[in-house]
């Protein structure tokens, strides 16, 4: 089949995703026709960011109700919907006029992590690498079948902020084989939704600190949380923790959980309950403020 006439249309939210998903289009051959972006980037600095990497001849779309997206993309004519980190459930009215089918790339290996938190829950579980699958959408989030999937490894150092940087690579990579099995009408694999597991929003409480856990598993919760940052009490001081690090070196004192060990410029060395752990990102939280759980779906 000739992919010079095939049109798209793409649900993303991240800039970096934008730019993987132009150069994959403009790799195919395809023509882009609009782009539908959250509504909070309405707000001006995102908007300017997004606007910086889509080209011309695109047109954007920023969208607060996603029932509108059924009026207004009612005169649109497309062949291919694709989907990544769109965090609002698309009509279905709407995928069903992509001709040739929508598809959507989820950061795990699906059935594993079906749900709005996958690199949430594989930071929390200390997996050793992020899957990411290329699947039909059907009514049902993350359970049509699978068209592609690959895999990045995760090492003990990443964060939400090196996987954004990893995952436009491997969305770009994985969508190309999956687009070439949807140009030849393949309809892929079936899920076992008996494997199926959730990564849903993490309980309330998660993302306190309580210093006497072992420092693998805080390092853990504060990844988990993706840039929004822990609860902790230090030194009678409430701190938001965005990064650590198990990276310490050198002798220390033996003292109780919760006790600042050192401090080396901007970073501090805080005593677990198994070992130190070094804050490399810390700010001092606001009365009642409670961290946003979860990341990029």
């Amino acid at each position: 089949m000739s992919t010079h006439s095939l049109r798209v249309v793409a649900f993303l939210e991240h800039p970096l995703f934008i730019r993987a998903f132009e150069e994959l289009f403009r790799a195919r051959g395809y023509h882009w026709v609009t782009l539908v972006c959250p509504a909070w980037y309405e707000d001006a600095r995102a908007y300017g960011e997004v606007m910086k990497v889509v080209p011309g001849g695109v047109d954007v779309l920023f969208c607060r109700r996603t029932r509108s997206l059924v009026d207004y993309l009612s005169g649109v004519d497309f062949d291919i919907l694709v989907c990544f980190g769109y965090p609002r459930r698309i009509p279905v009215e709407v995928l069903e006029r992509a001709r040739l089918g929508a598809l959507n790339g989820h950061p795990s290996r699906l059935p594993r992590y079906r749900g709005p938190n996958p690199i949430g829950w594989a930071f929390r579980n200390g997996d050793a690498e992020l899957g990411f699958t290329v699947h039909r959408m059907v009514h049902a989030f993350d359970a049509g079948a699978i068209l592609a999937t690959s895999s990045m490894p995760l090492s003990l150092e990443d964060d939400i902020d090196s996987v954004l940087g990893a995952l436009g690579g491997l969305a770009r990579e994985t969508f190309h084989s999956a687009l070439e099995r949807l140009e030849r009408g393949e309809q892929g694999e079936p899920q076992s939704h008996d494997a199926a597991t959730h990564a849903g929003d993490f309980e309330q409480g998660y993302e306190r600190i309580d210093w006497s856990a072992p420092a693998r598993s805080l390092h853990d919760k504060v990844r988990s949380l993706c840039g929004s940052g822990a609860l902790a009490e230090l030194e009678g001081e409430r701190l938001c923790v965005f990064k650590t690090s198990l990276d310490v070196r050198g002798a220390l004192p033996i003292a109780p959980p919760g006790t600042v060990l050192g401090r080396e410029g901007d970073t501090c060395i805080v005593q677990c309950g198994d070992g130190p752990l070094r804050l490399t990102a810390v700010a001092p939280c606001e009365s009642g403020a409670t961290p946003r759980h979860g990341g990029p779906s």
